[in-house]
């Protein structure tokens, strides 16, 4: 069990079996990119916060591939994430992956690999 409260660049976590990684905020501080390490679980995942109205609303968790998610960053000119993961498909280890956020959404992530 775990919960959040995000305040502008402060990110305070209470938590019993998860701990977090890294957090990247963006667009004034209103958005944010957050790895959450479960210790129970043994794994990582990326989710997606936002600010609406004052109140962070409930975190989106941005991708289902199985994997270990890590080290979030946001380029915030061309509002691209990378991040590094150890999921299918990559060349093993951690590779480091880019996903493009619209606004709304982030696309699927591309390896950045060969």
């Amino acid at each position: 069990m775990w919960w959040f409260v995000l305040k502008s660049e402060y990110l305070i976590i209470t938590s019993i079996s998860s701990k977090a990684g890294s957090a990247s905020f963006f667009d004034n501080n209103t958005k944010a990119v957050v790895s959450i390490i479960d210790v129970a679980q043994n794994s990582s995942s990326l989710y997606f916060y936002y600010l609406s109205n004052g109140k962070w609303k409930k975190p989106i968790k941005l991708f289902d591939d199985k994997g270990q998610y890590a080290f979030s960053y946001i380029d915030e000119k061309s509002q691209s994430l990378y991040f590094s993961a150890d999921i299918q498909g990559g060349y093993g280890g951690y590779d480091v992956y880019v996903s493009s956020f619209n606004g709304d959404n982030f696309s699927k992530p591309i390896n950045l690999g060969n």
